[in-house]
């Protein structure tokens, strides 16, 4: 039985050599000098051009780049009119090239300015990825992140809600309500 299987492995296999499509030396060097038949992309089209409805504002300087948002989630949400109105913003960050990284919230007013960003805690330890959600009547962030707080290497999931409300923010930057 393993002769006879032996005897057909080897008969595939010796066909396969025999029908198999060799590489020709000049369709190497074709693809390899962009000769290929293949679609190309023109070269001389033109940029699509953007319009802002507010400049870009720079939040911060980090040595981390912007990572905006948790793994599900949208970080960027919308206030309800009747809490105030606005924007909430999470992303992470970090302040110095030997700092550690850090989750930050902005806050935007209705007009699309940054009035208010700093980081969630205040403790100095590594944090990321976080998300957000809105509460739908207070109008309060919710906040969640991760961050190791004990002695294994596995990352625990913090939280915080009612931190940031629009009126403690408003009051922080020196706003009259």
């Amino acid at each position: 039985m393993k002769k006879l299987l032996l005897l057909f492995v080897s008969i595939g296999m010796i066909a396969s050599i025999a029908y198999a499509n060799t590489l020709k030396q000049d369709e190497i060097f074709q693809a390899l000098n962009g000769q290929s038949t293949g679609r190309s992309v023109d070269q001389t089209r033109e940029a699509p051009s953007y319009t802002f409805s507010a400049a870009p504002v720079g939040l911060m300087t980090s040595y981390y780049d912007y990572m905006i948002g948790g793994f599900h989630n949208q970080p960027l949400r919308v206030i309800p009119d009747t809490a105030g109105g606005g924007y909430f913003l999470t992303y992470h960050g970090q302040r110095s090239a030997m700092g550690p990284r850090r989750v930050f919230y902005a806050y935007i007013d209705s007009s699309g300015g940054v009035s208010a960003f700093r980081e969630i805690t205040a403790t100095n330890t590594a944090e990321g990825f976080p998300a957000l959600a809105i509460d739908p009547v207070s109008g309060k962030p919710l906040y969640a992140w991760q961050k190791n707080i004990d002695v294994d290497p596995e990352l625990e999931v913090q939280f915080t809600s009612d931190a940031f409300t629009l009126r403690s923010i408003m009051l922080n930057i020196g706003c009259r309500l």
